[in-house]
């Protein structure tokens, strides 16, 4: 049809060639590359999905529905990496083009992104892919033994998306070890929903460290039962994203701390720093949506502190968000666990406020409470203090000294602290009833 359309010319007066690519993510590339010498309209991917389902054993790979579908850490995968083979075709191609995922929410199907209105972790696992490539160059694919590896680059940072390929367990390990070479000392690693990891895809709110001039990171092995070729999977593994900062842009840091009152969270100790590209905006998704304008106030390459007397309800979870004008961001969460929380971590004694209310009412920063450090203060910190006890006040003054300090809890790891931080305060009534540490 389409060598008819440009034959006759009416291939003028379409805009696009449109093409659905359900199941393989690698499909969508196979569909535009094998189609670009047959016209040359831009291609739009109108239909792409998987739907939830236990899929047969090998070698089919779908539902009794007779379409394909796999788990939702599955259909997550295949959103991310089904994106990237798309953005790839396109930039092969030198067409535009377009992506569209199937369904938003639920139909006679589980195609949705979400479930009767909650969403699933491919929604999460969209969402971050699309913000995270946007304004970004597709640079370059390689395909190593057992994973792959895709590039982009924008004008602040070096993006890579990693998955396994295989299912073979070598050694019964359950990963495949990826060696990334490096263009950073640090780089910051996430998982497909955005949530940052350690190199074993561990939660973690550290930046993962270069060694050697690369990044060692261990990618689960694919899961999904179908084999399309050797032993590539249908889809791949729980899908990783390196972001490596470029030109001098780092990404910004956020370090949270609840404290303690009358035996309960009562407010929340932070510093903030904007890695040098000045200050655009803070966020706290929790009921309700707040976000501050910070640009007209700060000034770039400070770090920013305060308490704000304000917590989530008991047994709530908030996400706070820090983006610099770079467009790159820390994303923290915080968890309020109740007075267990306060019965591990007690305050200083003898410090007791029966009178104070606290309120948890949607409220603008008060002023006050986001104070500047003093110009220069050292960024990454290299002081911990033990968080009990006078903690919240020796934490204050060492703000105020232009010494940033990273908390840590009873249980912190002794060899592992001493070389991250090599200065550990310990303050008054930070060691009655405490616990020995862990000798990790």
């Amino acid at each position: 049809m389409l060598q008819a359309l440009k034959k006759s010319h009416t291939d003028d007066l379409l805009e696009s060639v449109g093409l659905h690519a359900y199941g393989q993510p690698r499909l969508s590339y196979n569909l535009i590359t094998g189609l670009q010498a047959k016209t040359a309209l831009p291609f739009w991917l109108t239909e792409t999905g998987l739907h939830i389902g236990q899929p047969s054993p090998w070698p089919i790979g779908e539902c009794d529905s007779q379409q394909p579908c796999g788990n939702e850490e599955q259909q997550a995968a295949y959103v991310v990496q089904q994106y990237v083979w798309a953005l790839k075709a396109f930039h092969d191609t030198g067409r535009p083009g377009k992506v569209f995922h199937f369904a938003f929410k639920d139909t006679d199907l589980p195609w949705g992104l979400l479930d009767s209105g909650a969403p699933r972790e491919a929604y999460q696992a969209f969402q971050f892919i699309v913000r995270t490539l946007h304004g970004a160059t597709y640079e370059g694919y390689e395909q190593q033994e057992g994973y792959i590896r895709m590039s982009f680059t924008s004008a602040t940072k070096h993006i890579s998306v990693l998955w396994a390929t295989t299912g073979n367990t070598y050694y019964g390990a359950g990963f495949v070890s990826a060696w990334i070479k490096a263009t950073a000392r640090q780089a910051y690693l996430y998982d497909q929903t955005g949530r940052q990891v350690n190199t074993y895809g561990h939660p973690s709110d550290k930046p993962i460290e270069a060694v050697g001039g690369y990044y060692s990171i261990q990618l689960p092995i694919a899961t999904h039962p179908k084999v399309v070729v050797n032993d590539e999977r249908m889809i791949g593994g729980r899908t990783f994203i390196l972001i490596e900062p470029l030109g001098g842009s780092t990404p910004p840091s956020l370090h949270l701390s609840l404290v303690c009152r009358n035996g309960r969270p009562a407010g929340v100790d932070y510093w903030a720093y904007d890695g040098g590209a000045g200050y655009k905006s803070l966020s706290a998704i929790a009921s309700p949506l707040r976000t501050y304008d910070l640009a007209p106030w700060t000034e770039p390459d400070r770090v920013y502190y305060g308490t704000i007397w304000e917590v989530p309800p008991v047994g709530a979870t908030a996400t706070i968000t820090l983006t610099n004008r770079a467009g790159l961001s820390a994303v923290r969460t915080l968890h309020n666990p109740g007075p267990a929380y306060c019965a591990i971590n007690p305050p200083d004694p003898g410090n007791d406020h029966l009178d104070d209310n606290y309120s948890a009412a949607d409220a603008p920063i008060p002023p006050g409470q986001f104070l500047a450090a003093p110009a220069g203060a050292r960024m990454p910190p290299r002081a911990a203090i033990l968080n009990r006890g006078a903690a919240h006040g020796l934490w204050w003054l060492l703000m105020q000294l232009g010494e940033p300090v990273e908390w840590v809890d009873v249980d912190f790891a002794p060899v592992a602290t001493a070389r991250q931080y090599p200065v550990l305060l310990i303050p008054s009534g930070g060691l009655p009833g405490a616990t020995p540490p862990s000798q990790g």
